[in-house]
């Protein structure tokens, strides 16, 4: 691995939050962003009270916080302090009256009642159970709220021609996520997971990658060096083919090869105007 020793971190986000990765997910963020603010703009309204479940570093935050004007209120959730802190500061500049920061994960969450809104970004493929975080989020909504996730539909890129390096990286990670019980490919899973809730689905839609920054490259080989433990542990690759990887990933990062983004399912559900709430019969 030429002389990098690949670690694993077994709990929380897998990359160090170092001021490079920082940036590096701030542009992610830019790029998700032209999708998910659209989405905040046309369902959330000022008063409203909303849970954000991972905040990662802040951008979605940020902007629910700005709509939602100072009679609502926002809980934003992660299961990682340091990305709670850090949004946590960036809202300082801009006002972080109405928002309330909770360590918690997803899975293990109580929702408040009568919420008017639940969001989600990239969160529930992270979770052992997503469909138990699904329905505690919708069982939380008030008549007419929504619920909107935001998820990965990693087996679509593989339809993009990688390069080899990564599309291995990638088979590996999906694979090792599965002996984990997470859900990496969970994008079309969210109409049904909103169907089964007794939601009505608002609307949903797919969105194809771009290609990363220059600044982003290197997460690919990084990306590697923090699995590569646990994927040598479960027996899907050896180091050879390891080693073999790693080079290849840090060759297509210094040469600047095109590489994209997983892509990302939208779905926006709304428990209906006349449906009970959870525990209250239907009259």
């Amino acid at each position: 691995m030429r002389g990098a020793r690949m670690s694993m971190q077994k709990q929380g986000y897998v990359l160090p939050l170092t001021a490079e990765e920082t940036r590096r997910l701030h542009n992610q963020a830019h790029y998700l962003d032209r999708c998910t603010d659209p989405l905040l703009a046309r369902y959330v309204r000022p008063g409203m009270h909303c849970v954000e479940l991972g905040c990662g570093v802040g951008s979605s935050t940020q902007s629910i916080r700005q709509i939602l004007g100072r009679t609502g209120t926002l809980t934003t959730v992660d299961q990682g302090v340091a990305f709670l802190d850090y949004t946590r500061q960036r809202l300082d500049q801009t006002g972080n009256d109405g928002v309330t920061f909770v360590h918690a994960s997803a899975e293990y969450y109580a929702f408040p009642a009568e919420l008017d809104l639940v969001f989600g970004r990239a969160v529930l493929h992270h979770t052992r159970d997503p469909w138990d975080v699904y329905a505690r989020a919708a069982a939380a909504l008030e008549r007419g709220g929504f619920i909107i996730f935001q998820e990965p539909a990693m087996s679509a890129i593989f339809r993009h021609a990688l390069p080899r390096g990564v599309e291995s990286l990638w088979r590996w990670y999906i694979a090792l996520g599965e002996q984990g019980g997470f859900h990496f490919d969970i994008g079309d899973d969210l109409a049904r997971f909103a169907t089964r809730a007794g939601l009505e689905i608002v609307e949903m839609a797919g969105y194809e990658p771009i290609l990363v920054s220059d600044e982003d490259r290197s997460v690919y080989p990084k990306l590697l060096r923090v699995i590569g433990d646990q994927l040598l542990v479960a027996g899907l690759a050896s180091r050879e083919a390891l080693e073999k990887v790693q080079d290849e990933l840090e060759e297509a990062a210094r040469e600047g090869i095109p590489m994209s983004y997983i892509p990302f399912i939208h779905c926006v559900a709304m428990r209906p105007l006349h449906a009970a709430p959870a525990g209250e019969p239907a009259h």
